[in-house]
């Protein structure tokens, strides 16, 4: 026990030191929506299997955490730590014209270290969403070009407890209790790039975020031969509702000739310490692996999440409900 508590212990002081850094940045369009593009809880290993988890359950000659399903964290037997950096090259393109980006972060920080024979404790901090986006609808306000500028960035990220136990010789069980928090930030600007004298305007809104969510998984082992298995699992979200502390400011701003912008020249709106909550969709991911032991590895998952329930404060998202299959 107190092996163990000294591993938990340098994991908690790992995870401290990186939670500044955790959010990456995204350059999409889409991430304007809801809480921006969503991340989900696959690790690389998950990622390069076409992003199968439910079944995945200690793949190949090697210890494997899989906060997607945290009752696979029952097949651990050694300590495990897991880091990684991600990067996004992205080409956005409309007709005459593309844009391509590139994004580069700490992508995830994960450790696991077994309880007993028959189950484990995983800890870990991963990306939740990303939002980075900007573009304008070029306009006229009576003779005048004006510029309408949308743009956003900032992040979520998850911090986890999860643990994972077999129930019967079979069948394991687990659970992931999660922090999500982070900050999002929005602009919308009104600017008129002919005039150097004329006032622009922004109004820009911000939002802390912070709330817990709860993961529940199972997966139950069928060996068919001594060589393959069949592992089928399931995991699920009850949703929740996550706190926002928005601060929503509208000033006025210069540019000059060369189209640099000048300080605030006032405050016309300030709303600072609002609170919303955010009602996050019910979830379910259910799929299975098919393995030949530590030689070859086939899996499916289908998921669906309820993201037509998603609400800011009383107002619902817009969003359609989402379906997957990997």
């Amino acid at each position: 026990m107190i092996k163990i508590s000294k591993h938990i212990l340098i994991a908690v002081i790992a995870l401290a030191s990186v939670s500044a850094s955790a959010q990456t940045t995204t350059n999409s369009p889409y991430s304007q929506r809801g809480l921006g593009d969503l991340k989900g809880l696959l690790l690389p290993q998950n990622l390069g299997m076409g992003g199968i988890s439910m079944g995945v359950r200690k793949p190949g000659p090697y210890y494997n955490i899989n906060p997607a399903n945290p009752a696979s964290y029952s097949a651990l037997q050694l300590t495990t730590f897991d880091i990684g950096a991600t990067t996004d090259i992205r080409q956005l393109s409309k007709v005459g014209t593309s844009e391509n980006s590139f994004n580069a972060s700490l992508s995830h920080i994960t450790f696991a270290v077994p309880v007993n024979a028959k189950s484990a404790l995983s800890i870990g901090l991963l990306p939740f969403s990303e939002m980075g986006y900007q573009f304008k609808v070029a306009s006229q306000i009576d003779t005048n070009k004006t510029n309408f500028i949308y743009d956003g960035d900032g992040g979520l990220s998850k911090a986890y407890v999860g643990y994972g136990f077999s129930v019967l010789k079979n069948l394991s069980i687990g659970a992931n209790l999660g922090y999500v928090f982070g900050n999002l930030k929005e602009n919308r600007s009104a600017v008129f790039p002919d005039q150097p004298a004329a006032l622009n305007s922004r109004i820009q809104d911000s939002r802390s975020v912070e709330g817990f969510s709860y993961d529940y998984a199972l997966q139950y082992t069928a060996k068919l031969t001594d060589a393959t298995k069949l592992v089928i699992g399931y995991s699920g979200n009850a949703g929740g509702k996550l706190n926002s502390k928005n601060s929503i400011v509208s000033t006025h701003f210069r540019l000059d000739a060369m189209g640099n912008e000048s300080p605030a020249l006032d405050t016309v709106f300030n709303a600072e310490g609002t609170r919303q909550n955010l009602k996050l969709p019910l979830t379910h991911t259910v799929g299975f692996a098919f393995e030949g032991t530590n030689k070859w590895l086939v899996g499916m998952d289908v998921s669906y999440a309820k993201w037509s329930d998603f609400k800011v404060g009383n107002v619902n998202g817009g969003l359609s409900n989402t379906y997957g299959v990997a």
